[in-house]
């Protein structure tokens, strides 16, 4: 007796004891059902043509020879090691690719035009591996995936009977259905790796398959031997268990790909539609489409057969199919190839909704709508790609926009998908007949969180995204933060007219990367550009001056970016004029305008996306001539702890602008940066600062108008208690320069013989009298020139008596434009360390 579960095909088995499909009472067409036909004609004419869809398969290839399959639509691998034709991958690539001719109009595929690549999984092959192996060669965007591990309850020939691998034989035992194994972690590392490849996969037939009460069947408790047992009504229960949901393979439990339920007639689930929750709460499957009674090509001992066939074997290439038609038509109108989120996205955002209202573990998102899809994605060509768009997020960022409801009755719906890294297998093994633990440890690794918010009232208002209770599967969808699915929509049911939305998309968790892509979807409302916040003019540090022509100006126009913005509008004009000078389609959020004369401008901006366009944000500003930059630095006055800061500055400055900072060993900024004052003076006066420590400074000259100087050079300083470090200049070479008719402070320090200090004899005013206004300890001062590189006295004050108050010399009739040194000193000891004394070098044109 074998009992080991190979892989099988997802097509309802007709055998004793299972599962068994009646006659149909009526064939049905697939395209039909999901509106794909709609799509073939003009103006869409979305049929496939250039486009190739990749078909996974387990019993064989499909015939590739059928009529249905003329022109070389289907493809075979021109090495077939394994596996012969099949009717089942002829039934399924029918389904995508029959022609249609010779009269069978009604089995045309939804992409008839389209090639299919037929490929055969082994039965003892992992199909995940050999799908990420393939692909790395194919490279097409569309595979499908009708076949799978069947978990559960299995009809074993051999034996004729059921056979079960369990921990318990209880209506609660442990079973692999919604787990989340290792071909689900390939599936999703593959999608996420490639960002274009789409899996659609079949949910699978399992749902309602085993035994009735008094069947016996083989069972094995924990791995262990197989036993024989009867079925009893106190124990007995079928995949699904009582209300028919938890029956997923692995596969479909997979997080990135498109899992598919099938329809039996007038939107009714089919009995045999594997149906969610995955073990930890995912939305599975994802959308549904017609899976029982369908039209399809098969072999019927020929190469020309017909047949109608039933599984979520064919709702999957349906889907698959219309996952083909909509990326045919995206790369039409953006000339690129979609993310496979977007495709998901775009399929889930117009799915038709049936069963409990939102989603729900049965039919997903709901009944695939080829042609609202279309229309979705027509829409965003039209609104610059506002309806449909992909964007990259980055950790702790809130990209939000704004919508304007348009009238009650139409919701305003957002979609939200993505592809998920892999994540890791919590439970089970690689292989189906192992025993199973349920984890609901979450799957989902990189998760974003969208809501709606609005203010009314001075209050916030907010709308999160549907989310479902795994614990209750069949209570209807409720609103909250989904931490559990790649896909999420939130949805305001009845909107007031008018009234602007601010739609928000976040990260709630670390991404693993340094960003996500994602995609995104927007119906029922049109997109709102709120003016640009701000706009700000600054003039480039200087202006174009030529002899008596006007001085121009070229000036530096900025504003923050507004959400959903595609391009902007600038335009500049004189003030008290019309004409306007317009920079349009400006990709950033600033512009440089050149050559603004003199006076007073208006600049307007306003952002742009498709034909929505925002207010105009204006701003006013006037140009004058251009300040001077700030001379003559000086830093006087100095302590341990304070510092005067003086310079030369411009006449007609308002105010100017110092910068300050501390700098470090290596003469490098510290902290934050530079700190800046504002003054009307030209000194600026600081205390609290640290002591035997080096600041760098700088100034600029600030007109009314807010134009600024170029920064002056910058100095340094330090503070300190040392006074050789403070004021090395105890011999003539080493004279500190001083400025005229100011006062200044210095420093006495002990082992000096002297301070000497220079200064330069001003034009017209040669009559030089220094003034000593305190003394540390008795102290004389004395006047030298220079002559032939020898110091000769030129004066010096009459006594050194112990006064330690005001003491003066005075020199006329000095020469103009020379260099004089004031010498202090003192004969009799050493200077008081440490000790501060100010002076001052008058100069007046007449005598003292």
């Amino acid at each position: 007796m074998n009992l080991s579960a190979a892989p099988q095909l997802l097509l309802v088995v007709i055998a004793t004891s299972c599962l068994c499909l009646v006659q149909p009472l009526s064939a049905q067409k697939h395209a039909k059902v999901v509106k794909s036909d709609s799509l073939w004609p003009a103006p869409w004419s979305l049929t496939g043509k250039g486009m190739t869809v990749g078909m996974f398969e387990v019993g064989g290839y499909a015939e590739a020879s059928h009529s249905q399959f003329s022109s070389k639509r289907v493809i075979l691998p021109k090495l077939r090691p394994h596996g012969g034709t099949a009717q089942h991958a002829t039934n399924v690539a029918s389904m995508l690719v029959a022609s249609g001719k010779n009269g069978r109009t009604a089995y045309k595929g939804i992409i008839h035009e389209g090639r299919l690549q037929s490929y055969y999984v082994a039965p003892d092959s992992n199909e995940a591996h050999m799908f990420r192996r393939l692909f790395a060669v194919e490279r097409w965007s569309v595979s499908n995936h009708s076949y799978g591990h069947r978990p559960g309850w299995l009809w074993n020939k051999d034996s004729e009977s059921w056979t079960l691998q369990t921990n318990s034989f209880t209506p609660t035992h442990k079973d692999p259905f919604g787990a989340y194994l290792d071909n689900s972690r390939i599936f999703d590392s593959v999608t996420y790796a490639a960002n274009y490849v789409l899996p659609v996969v079949a949910a699978g037939n399992e749902k309602w398959r085993g035994p009735a009460v008094g069947d016996s069947a083989w069972v094995s408790f924990a791995n262990g031997p197989w036993q024989r047992v009867q079925v009893r009504a106190s124990d007995y229960w079928t995949n699904g268990g009582l209300n028919g949901y938890d029956c997923l393979a692995s596969g479909p439990c997979a997080k990135n790909v498109l899992t598919v339920g099938a329809l039996s007639q007038h939107d009714t689930l089919a009995s045999f539609s594997g149906t969610g929750p995955t073990n930890d709460g995912r939305i599975k499957p994802d959308v549904v489409a017609l899976g029982q009674d369908v039209l399809a090509a098969g072999l019927n001992g020929a190469s020309n057969g017909y047949t109608v066939t039933s599984g979520t074997s064919f709702a999957a290439p349906t889907v698959a199919g219309v996952a083909v038609q909509l990326q045919q038509l995206f790369k039409r109108y953006f000339t690129v190839d979609p993310l496979p989120s977007t495709i998901k996205a775009v399929i889930t955002h117009t799915a038709r909704d049936i069963g409990n209202p939102g989603p729900d573990y049965r039919h997903g998102w709901g009944v695939v709508d080829a042609l609202k899809a279309a229309r979705q994605l027509e829409l965003a060509n039209n609104d610059g790609a506002f309806a449909v768009n992909e964007f990259r997020i980055k950790q702790n960022i809130n990209q939000h926009f704004y919508v304007k409801a348009v009238d009650a009755n139409t919701p305003i719906v957002v979609t939200v998908a993505w592809s998920d890294p892999a994540a890791k297998v919590t439970e089970g093994g690689a292989i189906v007949d192992q025993i199973y633990s349920t984890s609901t440890t979450p799957k989902l690794v990189h998760d974003l969180d969208v809501w709606i918010d609005w203010k009314e009232n001075n209050l916030t208002y907010f709308t999160k995204p549907w989310i479902l209770d795994p614990t209750k599967p069949h209570l209807p969808a409720t609103r909250g933060t989904n931490t559990r699915d790649n896909v999420e929509q939130v949805v305001i049911t009845n909107p007031v007219p008018g009234r602007i939305y601010r739609v928000n998309i976040v990260t709630n968790t670390l991404l693993t990367t340094p960003e996500q892509l994602y995609s995104r979807c927007v119906s029922g409302a049109t997109l709102y550009l709120p003016t640009p916040e701000s706009v700000s003019v600054a003039t480039t540090p200087t202006v174009e001056s030529k002899g008596d022509e006007t001085q121009a100006f070229n000036v530096n126009v900025s504003w923050p970016r507004v959400p959903e913005a595609a391009h902007y509008t600038l335009r500049v004009r004189r003030s008290g004029t019309n004409t306007w000078t317009t920079y349009a389609n400006i990709q950033a959020n600033t512009r440089l305008v050149n050559g603004l004369d003199l006076g007073s401008y208006q600049f307007q901006v306003r952002a742009h996306r498709g034909t929505t366009v925002s207010a105009w944000k204006t701003i006013s500003k006037t140009f004058s001539i251009t300040p001077t930059t700030p001379t003559n630095l000086a830093a006087t006055n100095i302590t341990p702890t304070g510092v005067r800061l003086s310079w030369n500055g411009d006449a007609n400055a308002s105010s100017y602008r110092v910068f300050f900072t501390e700098l470090d060993a290596n003469d490098k900024l510290k902290g934050s940066g530079w700190i800046t004052f504002n003054t009307t003076s030209q000194f600026l006066t600081r205390a609290n600062l640290k002591q035997d420590t080096k600041y760098a400074w700088s100034v600029q000259s600030v007109y009314s108008d807010d134009i600024k100087s170029e920064s002056a050079n910058t100095v340094a300083f330090w503070t300190t208690t040392n006074c050789q470090a403070y004021e090395p200049n105890n011999a003539i070479a080493q004279a500190a320069a001083i400025e005229t008719n100011r006062t200044v402070t210095a420093r006495s320090c002990d082992g000096d013989v002297s301070d000497w200090h220079s200064f330069v004899v001003p034009a017209q005013q040669r009559n030089v009298r220094v003034v000593l206004y305190q003394q540390p300890v008795p102290v004389k001062l004395a006047l030298y020139r220079l002559v032939n590189g020898n110091a000769n006295l030129v004066s010096e004050s009459p006594d050194n008596s112990n006064d330690a108050g005001f003491k003066a010399l005075v020199a006329n009739n000095l020469q103009s434009g020379e260099t004089y040194y004031v010498r202090f000193y003192n004969q009799s000891g050493p200077y008081a360390n440490g000790q501060t004394y100010s002076f001052r070098v008058n100069t007046r044109a007449t005598a003292w």
